[in-house]
């Protein structure tokens, strides 16, 4: 294979927002559907032939209900030759550079997510991989649509894009009897 390349891509299908949740009230607690989030779940995701190294933490549907919102982690798994030069970590939305990750620097957010994003989530102890994912901290509507993850060195380059929808759930409440 080349001196990088991408083995998955983990991005969540869906993401549900409950009307608590655009209010920022109150307090809640993680649902989504009784499935343990450490388990592998159905991905929108993109492989090799080969599995990839990682097992995914992420949920193919996040719901969160009242202001109880986890972040957002989109996971760009990749494999990088031992003494590659050069290695640069990109993510898109919509084209759009949101994020860089140099090793030997301080991740950056950027346009439109420059202070959306939570910069030093650590995804690995390695150097070459700590610093992967792309966290979103407080998830919102507009933030639906394509995601792409570059990797890069100087002799090669790889990239691997996946759609994600956040929607919007409003609670409803029983209507009040009138006789």
């Amino acid at each position: 294979y080349h001196s990088v390349h991408i083995t998955n891509l983990n991005v969540p299908k869906t993401y549900v927002l409950d009307r608590n949740t655009y209010d920022a009230v109150g307090s809640g607690t993680l649902q989504h559907g009784g499935d343990d989030v450490t388990t592998g779940l159905p991905m929108t995701s993109t492989t090799e032939e080969h599995p990839p190294a990682i097992v995914s933490t992420v949920p193919s549907e996040m719901n969160f209900t009242d202001a109880g919102l986890k972040p957002l982690i989109m996971d760009c798994q990749y494999e990088i030759k031992a003494r590659e030069c050069g290695f640069v970590l990109k993510w898109y939305f919509n084209k759009k550079l949101i994020y860089q990750w140099i090793p030997s620097r301080t991740p950056v957010g950027m346009n439109q997510f420059k202070n959306e994003l939570q910069t030093n989530y650590s995804m690995s102890d390695s150097i070459n991989y700590k610093y992967r994912a792309l966290v979103i901290r407080n998830p919102k509507l507009n933030h639906s649509g394509e995601y792409m993850c570059s990797v890069q060195t100087y002799d090669s380059f790889d990239r691997r894009m996946a759609r994600f929808q956040i929607v919007g759930k409003y609670l409803s409440f029983p209507r009040p009897f009138h006789p």
